[in-house]
């Protein structure tokens, strides 16, 4: 079998030099695709690109466990068209959709199995100053009778030195023969690097600490080792998804969960600009003594004054006051642009007819003539008032339900999508598993709700028809964590450019079937017939030509 060789990326001196030499004389690593030095220059870390975001996936000495890293996540995010250090055939089982965990489930598992690493990795060898005894080490062989590994200052020397020879001769199959535990080995499990062009030769091997490298076949032990560590509890998670589990096994603490989550957390918006400083506290002041945007857009003097700001100035605005953005006619189209194509993402076909799928609080935003709007009135009540605008107004064909009791068996709908109308239910944990319970496998959920810092507290919200909870991106986040991962994986967050509103899809965990349109397997009239299962007028006379028509087999 050929032996796997890591894929150095071509490019250039100023990638080798990234990874140059550690402090205190450490060996530079090789330059791994995804792996860079830390500035401290005593440790590696490893990173890849997901959705224009540069993610952490941890850090440890050894850079190859980082690029071992990267490859994973890589994988994770882009398939097959990923480009990792080890070639692609050696992640059959990662490279399959079927019983994947979620990015995020990912992430945690590979920072905590290199901090892992990191907290364990072995001190320096050391030579006491007064020790007089050397020691003298010896492995037996089975045929060939001894090899001497040579002579060794300290006891803690030799008994290191014996796992160095062990695990070169073994492999994982000295494992259970070793002085110290096999984690204090994880650098022997990295390939053999040759000296960079403008990074020096490596160092002289020491008889103080072997800097012994394996063979190639080394590092798919090294793969095997680190996979093994950072999936394990989570194809636990997957079996007990499987299998039917009502509630998700608890993986994952809540400091994890808010360490995860608080990189989708919206930005706060840039200062105003110093000529529109004084301005902008103004327009907060109106907005805070006067209700809020709503009871100024139609003041001709306030819109002329507002628009002349910009749209990030007026998003602080929101922020300060505790108010809904003010958007301008051409932004508010392109933010309901954004989010119909966002949410639409969520169908598991890229040809929207041929699916089943439902728009959950539909109102006056059929974004796709396929889609079977769901609301809980038809056209818009005469005696509806303010509580229903004209832009509420539904089709005729509306299907009336409440948003968390859709009237829909499990499994059979294609997708779903709900815009701004999540923030107005109870629960929207048991919504939300009440929609994933009704999705195909393989199915997907669209929502597009607002961000409460640039609407409004819910906490202050009284009004029948109003928000009942806040919600944010690093809300859904946690809620996934917490509650729908076990269900869904979290396909995207957060990916308009309005800070007022944002999207997230969820995708159940499986294959999508599409509808098959071949004809069912059933009998003809004359078959029925014939097996007596006809069903017409009781006494019926037999058909004219009954005994030329033959009976066709059953």
């Amino acid at each position: 079998m050929q032996q796997p060789q890591l894929q150095t990326p071509a490019g250039s001196k100023k990638r080798a030099r990234a990874v140059a030499h550690a402090a205190g004389g450490a060996a530079a690593g090789p330059a791994y695709r995804g792996v860079s030095m830390h500035r401290s220059g005593t440790r590696f870390e490893a990173h890849v690109w997901k959705s224009q975001t540069q993610v952490y996936l941890g850090g440890c000495s050894n850079p190859a466990v980082c690029a071992l890293a990267f490859d994973l996540a890589a994988i994770h995010c882009r398939g097959e068209a990923a480009h990792t250090n080890l070639p692609l055939s050696y992640f059959p089982a990662e490279l399959r959709e079927e019983g994947k965990p979620s990015f995020e489930e990912l992430v945690l598992s590979l920072r905590s199995c290199m901090k892992s690493l990191q907290a364990v990795n072995p001190a320096p060898a050391f030579v006491l100053a007064n020790q007089l005894a050397d020691w003298e080490l010896e492995i037996s062989e089975a045929v060939s009778g001894a090899e001497s590994l040579g002579v060794f200052a300290t006891e803690r020397e030799a008994a290191r030195a014996a796992d160095c020879a062990l695990l070169r001769r073994d492999g994982l199959a000295a494992a259970g023969l070793l002085n110290f535990p096999l984690v204090d080995y994880i650098e022997l499990l990295a390939p053999r690097r040759q000296p960079t062009a403008g990074m020096g030769a490596p160092p002289p091997r020491s008889r103080l600490r072997l800097k012994a490298a394996a063979a190639n076949a080394a590092y798919v032990l090294a793969l095997v080792f680190l996979v093994q560590i950072a999936v394990s509890s989570l194809r636990e998670r997957q079996l007990l998804s499987g299998s039917g589990a009502s509630a998700p096994p608890q993986t994952l603490s809540d400091a994890e969960i808010e360490e995860v989550c608080q990189r989708y957390a919206v930005p706060e918006p840039p200062p105003y600009r110093p000529d529109k400083a004084a301005l902008a506290a103004e327009v907060v002041q109106q907005l805070t003594t006067g209700g809020g945007i709503y009871n100024f857009v139609h003041n001709k003097t306030f819109t002329d004054q507002i628009t002349t700001l910009t749209l990030s100035e007026r998003e602080r605005i929101a922020l300060e006051a505790s108010t809904v953005v003010y958007h301008t006619y051409d932004e508010a189209v392109d933010q309901l642009k954004l989010e119909a194509e966002a949410v639409l993402k969520a169908a598991p076909h890229s040809d929207l007819t041929v699916l089943n799928g439902v728009n959950v609080g539909v109102g006056g935003r059929q974004i796709h003539p396929s889609l079977i709007g769901i609301d809980v009135h038809r056209g818009r009540p005469e005696d509806a008032g303010d509580a229903v605008p004209e832009s509420q107004r539904t089709a005729n064909n509306t299907l009336l339900a409440w948003a968390d009791q859709l009237p829909f068996k499990s499994n059979t709908l294609d997708y779903i999508v709900s815009l701004h109308n999540l923030e107005h239910l109870q629960d929207p944990v048991a919504a939300v598993l009440h929609y994933l319970d009704m999705l195909k496998p393989g199915g997907g959920l669209g929502v597009a709700v607002p961000n409460w810092r640039y609407t409004w507290d819910a906490r202050t919200d009284a009004t029948q028809w109003g928000h009942r909870w806040n919600s944010a991106p690093e809300v859904v986040c946690r809620l996934h964590l917490k509650y729908w991962s076990h269900v869904a994986d979290l396909e995207q967050l957060n990916t308009l450019k309005y800070r007022m509103s944002y999207d997230f899809v969820l995708r159940k965990k499986g294959k999508w079937e599409p509808f098959s349109q071949e004809f069912p397997s059933y009998l003809t009239g004359r078959a029925l017939y014939c097996q007596h299962k006809f069903i017409g007028p009781l006494n019926q006379e037999p058909p004219k030509g009954d005994e030329a028509i033959p009976c066709p087999p059953s």
